[in-house]
């Protein structure tokens, strides 16, 4: 799926919502869970995401370049993976 943003903010609200959108049905399949967000930016947008996805027990990845990555984002991760 290819989503798409303008403005300020507009790539990261795009896949917000894209994310919002995913079916409950989808997050509890019992033969396919959902049980591991990797979250591909650095941005403190994203902190919202990675706390209520943890708070509902599954977990989060996120990849960043380490001068990208927010530092609220990071404790709001379980894992970060940093590259060059």
């Amino acid at each position: 799926t290819c989503v798409w943003g303008r403005g300020k903010d507009g790539a990261e609200i795009a896949l917000e919502a894209a994310f919002n959108s995913i079916p409950k049905s989808a997050w509890d399949n019992p033969d396919f869970p959902i049980t591991r967000v990797v979250i591909c930016s650095g941005d403190h947008y994203f902190v919202p995401t990675a706390i209520d996805t943890r708070r509902h027990g599954r977990s989060v990845v996120t990849i960043s370049r380490q001068m990208a990555l927010s530092h609220e984002l990071a404790s709001a991760s379980d894992l970060c993976l940093i590259y060059k």
